[in-house]
């Protein structure tokens, strides 16, 4: 059974990211194969993976939802078929999720709840 959800789960994150580079790139009509072809590998393909991740974040994905989305990336993808160590591939992920997650701002920081951990309460 797990095997069928994680094969969904790879299944839902492609269609979206499909979607999302349609989005980035203006190209309604963009295939996956098109996709791969243009950017795995290619120059441009962070760029693209950051555009990505910045739209997904402003529509609401967490952290954890655009490392994962990004596991579908052209860019990833070519990266473990040519045999790169997979914390190097996860590496890239996370620079991209962490260069282009939104910034909390000052009132955003004030409303945050504080950790308990932190206060001395002697």
């Amino acid at each position: 059974m797990a095997e069928s959800r994680s094969s969904i789960d790879a299944s839902v994150y492609r269609l979206a990211y499909l979607g999302l580079a349609r989005q980035v790139t203006g190209r309604a009509a963009l295939t996956t194969e098109e996709l791969h072809h243009e950017y795995g590998g290619k120059p441009d393909a962070q760029k693209l993976d950051q555009s990505i991740a910045q739209l997904a974040f402003q529509q609401g994905l967490t952290k954890q939802q655009v490392f994962d989305l990004l596991a579908v990336s052209p860019q990833v993808q070519y990266r473990v078929k040519q045999g790169q160590p997979i914390d190097l591939i996860k590496r890239y992920a996370a620079n991209v999720v962490e260069q282009t997650q939104p910034r909390a701002t000052q009132g955003e920081l004030a409303q945050q709840p504080t950790s308990t951990k932190f206060q001395n309460r002697g």
